[in-house]
């Protein structure tokens, strides 16, 4: 069972550092999120995650039913509950989307699924066949709706962490901003033969393609966080990128790749490109070498019912890192 996840900016700092367990008080939740409380009809007992900047995930139980907000604009609600525990979250996959900006509904749709995904951080980028000028009044409106779209799915799939959304930018910007990463891949349809696969196993060190013995390992294997390559991704908008801006990425070291025989529409290709590169990395059902989730639940006062038990702070998995666990019983 998965509880409702929100991501939430105000919740109080002093609250971070008591977390007294089983003590009911009020909360000050955002107006938003106790209107979609309320849609969900959460009533008392139920429980639900809230998830600060940080990505810790704090587990609640509502001790009563949330009022609604007397109006849309309210900042906060003030909440009954009892905190429950909270998990860090640590993503080993850092994934960067350079993103092509596309019309209307094909980027909100972009930004949405591969925030489902778990792209870390989304670059707009404003290439020369993209369709979109934005002006410079336009720019920080469209990011802020991005930002808001991205909050949204993040809250709707359980996601533990909203990506980063930068300005739109151009491509010497937004080559500037992934110079931090260790391998940088383009999608180009003209390019054909080498896959995100191979593309991200080439760049991985022979070190890191070695098991603890020095022998080499026989399948692709990425290591352990904090040492999963840092990866970029360029997606071009509806006409794709054009062949003098392949050749200033190839110049910057950039990857092309390809993701298939069929030419995909922007919006497909960004989801294709991003699970592909996830999936290499770690997530998305392919759980990295020596990190095989533990099911084991410490809190459970009975161990043979761990497995089932509802409450995800109670779960380690490969992607989590309890800090603290429930006291509450499954």
């Amino acid at each position: 069972m998965t509880y409702p996840h929100f991501h939430t900016d105000v919740l109080p700092h002093s609250f971070c550092e008591k977390n007294e367990t089983n003590v009911s008080f009020e909360l000050p939740v955002e107006g938003d999120i106790v209107a979609h409380m309320k849609t969900l009809r959460l009533n008392a007992g139920e429980h639900f995650v809230l998830v600060d900047r940080a990505g810790v995930a704090h587990t609640f139980e509502l001790a009563a039913v949330p009022r609604a907000p007397k109006k849309a604009t309210d900042a906060t609600v003030a909440v009954s509950v009892r905190f429950c525990g909270k998990q860090q979250y640590q993503r080993p996959a850092r994934l960067t989307l350079v993103q092509g900006i596309s019309t209307g509904e094909r980027m909100d749709q972009t930004i949405r699924q591969v925030t489902e995904l778990g792209v870390s951080r989304i670059v707009p980028l404003e290439s020369l066949r993209s369709t979109v000028r934005l002006t410079a009044e336009a720019r920080p409106k469209k990011q802020e709706r991005w930002m808001r779209l991205a909050r949204a799915a993040a809250d709707q799939s359980a996601a533990t962490l909203v990506p980063e959304i930068t300005a739109p930018c151009k491509l010497d910007e937004a080559l500037a901003l992934v110079s931090d990463c260790d391998v940088v891949l383009v999608a180009y349809e003209e390019h054909a033969g080498t896959g995100i696969r191979a593309a991200l196993e080439k760049c991985v060190s022979e070190t890191l393609k070695k098991d603890k013995n020095g022998n080499a390992k026989e399948a692709f294997a990425l290591p352990a966080p904090p040492n999963v390559p840092r990866v970029a991704i360029f997606v071009g908008s509806e006409g794709g990128f054009d062949s003098s801006e392949i050749a200033i990425l190839q110049t910057k070291g950039a990857i092309p790749v390809s993701l298939g025989r069929s030419i995909l529409r922007t919006e497909t290709a960004a989801v294709i490109a991003c699970a592909l590169a996830l999936h290499e990395l770690g997530e998305l059902g392919n759980v990295l070498e020596g990190l095989s989730p533990s099911h084991a639940c410490p809190s459970c006062p009975n161990p043979a019912r761990s497995n089932s038990c509802p409450n995800p702070v109670h779960i380690n998995s490969s992607n989590l890192n309890t800090t603290s666990e429930s006291n509450q019983s499954p």
